[in-house]
């Protein structure tokens, strides 16, 4: 269930809802700080983590490189903060389940689809709660919890399920199942590194099939962020053992 929550709920949640208020390779930039997340939670839920000191000039610059993005001495022109906030917390929530996976699943942890299908079964049953709570919220203007959207006709609803499924079966599904091999093998901390590509992604994606633009102050902040993300990432150097 909580893993459900961080891994699935919670991120599912926002991203879906930041990308009311930016664009979609805002949300991958956000998405980008998962590494800078883990590290930090790692120290709190792994006694055994130690941070060397190029780590935390990371973890600096990467907090530098989102106030970047956000550009808070700029009164027009910046990010929603609303909706790029959001996009922060849901890969904040990456970072703390899979450090939560690996301090208290580990040993229970059989490989396999177990895991990754307990996880998102438990997900599903939550969203179904969250989707009641905002049903509830909005049935003014909605018809049905299933919904689309106000307006949206039965003939113009066949994409937008294509849509759905695609994302669930390619960037849920399949994708959680290699992440979970990934973390079992080599740990949170490599295992969110993943993020590395997803900034690129949706920054190309947004750029060429949707219009959208970045102003340069958030390309030099995404940088920044990547940049500190794979240092992060980086295996700690091993003192050479002293011959005998």
């Amino acid at each position: 269930m909580v893993t459900g929550f961080f891994l699935g709920t919670l991120p599912f949640s926002l991203f879906a809802a930041s990308e009311e208020h930016v664009s979609s390779a805002l949300a991958g930039i956000g998405n980008a700080t998962t590494p800078l997340a883990a590290v930090l939670i790692s120290l709190a839920l792994l006694p055994a983590e130690r941070l060397p000191r190029p780590k935390v000039a990371a973890v600096l610059a990467g907090f530098l490189g989102v106030l970047v993005i956000l550009q808070p001495w700029e009164a027009v022109g910046r990010p929603d903060p609303l909706g790029f906030g959001m996009t922060l917390v849901a890969g904040a929530s990456y970072g703390l389940g899979w450090t939560y996976v690996k301090r208290f699943l580990q040993r229970d942890n059989p490989g396999g689809l177990s895991m990754p299908t307990a996880q998102l079964l438990t997900a599903a049953a939550q969203m179904l709660v969250v989707l009641a709570v905002w049903w509830a919220i909005s049935r003014d203007t909605v018809a049905a919890p299933w919904s689309l959207r106000p307006d949206a006709a039965v003939a113009s609803a066949l994409w937008p399920v294509v849509a759905v499924l695609a994302l669930g079966v390619v960037g849920t599904g399949l994708a959680y199942v290699l992440q979970f091999d990934v973390v079992r093998a080599a740990g949170p901390t490599v295992g969110t590194t993943v993020t590395y590509l997803i900034p690129v992604v949706s920054v190309v994606l947004g750029v060429t099939l949707l219009d959208e633009t970045l102003a340069w102050p958030q390309l030099l902040g995404a940088a920044i962020v990547l940049a500190s993300a794979v240092v992060i990432g980086m295996p700690r150097r091993r003192r050479a053992a002293t011959p005998a």
